[in-house]
């Protein structure tokens, strides 16, 4: 039994392995699928994303640096390919790089913090 399943993994990871060879972009676009998953999208939602296409987004979206969730608006999700680093995806809100959105929304939360205790 042990044996059997011992054989099929190693089948598994042959497939995934030969599928990264023949479609490069497979690995990339798992690893955007996790992370657009992370910060809170839908599964429909990260399907239109991995087309090209782009997303408008209300709602809230969270950040495991931050360890919070950000409200917006009407935003713009949209999946780039790095010119410059070949295979890689990179993910856009608001035509910001996701990471310096993140950045921009808790600096403009901690703003409005200091200002609602300097009163």
């Amino acid at each position: 039994m042990e044996s059997k399943h011992s054989t099929e993994v190693t089948m598994l990871y042959n497939i995934i392995r030969r599928a990264k060879r023949w479609f490069p972009m497979l690995e990339a676009h798992l690893q955007m699928e996790d992370l657009c998953r992370k910060i809170g999208l839908t599964v429909e939602q990260i399907g239109v994303l991995l087309t090209g296409k782009a997303v408008n987004f209300s709602g809230s979206l969270y950040s495991e640096e931050h360890r919070r969730k950000f409200n917006v608006e009407n935003a713009e999700i949209k999946v780039f390919s790095d010119s410059t680093k070949p295979n890689q995806l990179l993910l856009y809100i608001n035509r910001q790089p996701m990471v310096e959105w993140f950045k921009e929304q808790c600096h403009i939360l901690k703003k409005t913090v200091n200002r609602r205790f300097k009163l």
